[in-house]
């Protein structure tokens, strides 16, 4: 359904996106996840059509609507878009906010088409309210019913989820991914949060300064980061000082750590291997202790912070019947299966997993 090919943008001299290139196939929702200013909002205005690239080539269904030289107007495209501040019309109800995109339909397409999507969204009972009588979560249910009336071949949400209180922010993102998935809508969300991509999406594309650093789906982003920075920003985790002893084997400051390196590196190559809190294991019988720094209550779990006997620090995830205060020290075991590790001589550079 949509594709970019090597798209740059640039605002005079800077770039503000720069060679992305991505496939997101129909009926999927995907998602471009970044800090702030990498430049994702600019790529998905580029998408629908209020940006030309510099460079690279949009294709929608097949069909490229933006290059450097030529771009489709964003009427012309069948893109529906949901900006930060929902933009409902105050002065019309529920059911005439959903109609507004289906002008040039009949009376009775039109009626079908809002009760569907009343009906879908959940708010069959409030077609006759209007914006200010509704709950945060209900009016972003509403501009969302809006933008997919037309039935667009791409429904672009900027930010959705920015406006909400955290409790609204937890639970909706669960409810529009049903709501996508039962409409088959075509989906590509911009956020900077990567607990609501992870809720909605199917596939997530990571940005940092203009460059798309990985496109993937949520599991391989987390255990299988290609480049450090996606290692540092989606998940937690930290980096361990290591050296390779062979293709299975790292050889660290908690002993020897053996798993699968799908790209080894010449042994004695001096490497930092990713570490995540849920591959270190709280473990009373262990011989090998470390120091609680820091814990973090998270009902189910404590997040504790270790210190090792050379003051390095490490994050271990533990059940919290497990309650040891700052200043003990505990028995700690390594779980890894799938080794990801970065040369040390490649600050930036790409993973070795």
């Amino acid at each position: 359904m949509l594709e970019l090919t090597g798209v740059t943008v640039s605002y005079g001299e800077y770039p503000a996106v720069i060679d992305a290139s991505l496939t997101l196939q129909a009926g999927l929702i995907g998602c471009l996840l970044g800090p702030s200013g990498c430049g994702k909002t600019t790529l998905l205005r580029t998408i629908a059509g209020f940006q030309r690239p510099t460079a690279g080539q949009v294709r929608l269904a097949g069909k490229v609507v933006s290059t450097a030289d030529w771009v489709l107007p964003p009427e012309q495209r069948h893109v529906g878009m949901v900006f930060q501040d929902l933009a409902l019309f105050p002065h019309l109800s529920v059911a005439e906010n959903i109609a507004f995109g289906l002008r040039g339909a009949s009376r009775g397409e039109r009626d079908r088409r809002v009760g569907e999507l009343l009906e879908l969204v959940g708010l069959h009972h409030l077609g006759a309210a209007y914006p200010h009588e509704l709950s945060g979560g209900q009016q972003q249910r509403v501009a969302i019913a809006r933008a997919m009336a037309p039935r667009p071949k791409l429904l672009l949400l900027d930010e959705p989820f920015s406006s909400l209180d955290p409790e609204l922010r937890e639970a909706l993102p669960r409810e529009l991914r049903r709501i996508f998935r039962e409409g088959g809508a075509t989906v590509l969300l911009v956020t900077h949060d990567q607990n609501e991509a992870f809720a909605m999406a199917d596939e997530i594309g990571v940005m940092r300064a203009g460059r798309l650093e990985q496109w993937d789906n949520a599991y391989r982003l987390y255990h299988e980061p290609s480049t450090r920075f996606v290692a540092d920003f989606i998940g937690e985790g930290v980096m361990l000082p290591g050296k390779v002893i062979d293709r299975h084997t790292v050889e660290t400051e908690l002993g020897r750590l053996r798993g699968e390196m799908e790209r080894s590196c010449p042994p004695g190559t001096l490497v930092d291997i990713l570490l995540r809190p849920d591959d270190v294991l709280h473990d009373d019988a262990s011989p090998f202790k470390a120091h609680i720094v820091d814990r973090t209550f998270r009902g189910a779990h404590f997040l504790y912070t270790l210190a090792l006997d050379s003051g390095r620090r490490i994050l271990c995830l533990a059940d919290s019947h497990h309650d040891h205060k700052p200043g003990e020290a505990i028995g700690i075991q390594t779980s890894i299966d799938h080794l990801v590790v970065f040369p040390q001589d490649a600050a930036d550079g790409p993973a070795v997993s």
